[in-house]
């Protein structure tokens, strides 16, 4: 995939009703310019498909988008864009949310994927409501601003901890630095980062939540409270809230902005299941992205 085709990507997202950060092939372009496949027409270079399958870490991969145009499905050209990404990472441990359990029982019949029973990702969704009678409002030693170029190190650092040892800045400073994102970063008395924040304006007229990572409940509640407060007004009518099953603090958060499970999906991988630090992890950054 080109950095030029990254629009006509955008086009395709749309038909498979996916909540995806506009700008999330172009950040993930920076992470392994590899990673991305398409299928073209011969005759005339259309796009017709494509499937996301990049090197997030030497031992990992993560396969994020997979689409093809309605009109070509059923054609047999998903199943080779698949393999070529498959063929791509190679023997390296790959992980991927299925959209739907029958989605996920074909990856584990077809190429041995396996289903995570102990955790399953939640979609708490709806109209935000910031009431300051119920949200945490501000914590004693607890400092929160934007996350700057001087902190984001810092944010990394805390992010890599969380995430078995991955270094995602790129990422990170991709998001941050696009159109339609908000962020906000927690440091305690020591000046260490304790939590962080990301909002993103996604495609299907959704705001999604993620990552939120934090060393508690109440610091991620005012993180994920002060950055609702950031994004216009018109954005908070359709949140998407990304939370483990097994986080009920996470899912409290949730329901005391508002918001209601609509349904949830299975994380799976090819060899062993990574977890990251859990009980810090109260949104996950994207399914487009990582595990965690």
């Amino acid at each position: 995939m080109r950095v030029s085709d990254c629009d006509v990507i955008r086009d395709l997202w749309p038909q498979c009703k996916a909540s995806i950060f506009k700008r999330a092939n172009e950040v993930m372009l920076n992470i392994d310019p590899n990673g991305i496949f398409v299928a073209e027409e011969v005759d005339t270079g259309k796009i017709i498909g494509y499937c996301c399958g990049v090197k997030v870490s030497p031992k990992l991969g993560f396969i994020g988008g997979y689409a093809v145009r309605p009109e070509y499905q059923g054609q047999g050209v998903g199943p080779v864009i698949w393999k070529k990404v498959m063929d791509y990472l190679g023997d390296i441990n790959i992980a991927l949310f299925a959209r739907t359990q029958e989605m996920g029982e074909k990856y584990g019949e077809k190429w041995g994927f396996q289903m995570m029973k102990h955790k399953r990702l939640v979609h708490m969704t709806g109209k935000v409501v910031l009431n300051d009678d119920i949200c945490v409002k501000s914590i004693d030693g607890i400092t929160v601003c934007p996350i700057t170029t001087e902190l984001l190190p810092g944010v990394t650092e805390y992010d890599s901890d969380i995430c078995d040892g991955i270094d995602r800045r790129l990422f990170i400073d991709g998001v941050i630095k696009s159109p339609e994102t908000w962020n906000l970063v927690a440091i305690n008395e020591r000046r260490e980062v304790c939590g962080y924040c990301i909002i993103y304006r996604a495609l299907c007229h959704v705001t999604v939540v993620g990552p939120l990572y934090a060393d508690n409940e109440h610091i991620a509640e005012l993180l994920v409270t002060r950055c609702l407060q950031l994004i216009p007004e018109d954005r908070q009518q359709n949140v998407l809230y990304y939370s483990w099953n097994i986080n009920l603090k996470s899912i409290e958060i949730a329901e005391k902005l508002g918001l209601k499970l609509t349904y949830n999906r299975p994380i799976m991988y090819s060899k062993q299941a990574i977890d990251g630090k859990l009980d810090k992890i109260f949104t996950v950054s994207s399914t487009m992205y990582y595990p965690f």
